[in-house]
């Protein structure tokens, strides 16, 4: 039967170390996980700026962003733009989704305007 660590006895040596290997192990192995996936990320953001986090509507769907920014335009003979209001039901009328796949409304339209514009 093994001895106890706290013994003055020669297996609490090997007990011991049986023991503290793995978990150093273990520790280094995080450590190289860690170094791995960070130095991934920083050659991601090198790349495109951008690694983590939500896809704004630039990257997910530019389409809706231009069309939004083209109906808010001020047009040749007309003095007034577009509300955020009018510019969402022109966008459910063309079949465009919100980011939950809803219809759009002219606080969401606002919103969309504000942050990408």
């Amino acid at each position: 039967m093994r001895e106890n660590c706290l013994s003055g006895g020669n297996g609490g040596l090997a007990l011991a170390t049986e023991s503290f290997y793995p978990l150093a192990i273990a520790e280094y192995e995080k450590q190289m996980l860690v170094r791995k996936l960070k130095a991934a990320r920083d050659r991601q953001r090198r790349k495109t700026g951008k690694c983590e986090g939500r896809k704004n509507w630039k990257e997910k769907a530019p389409e809706v962003l231009a069309e939004v920014k083209a109906l808010r335009r001020k047009r040749k003979g007309i003095q007034k733009r577009m509300s955020f209001a009018q510019v969402a039901e022109v966008l459910n009328e063309k079949g465009f989704q919100n980011s939950t796949g809803g219809k759009f409304t002219g606080k969401g339209v606002s919103s969309l305007y504000s942050r990408n514009a």
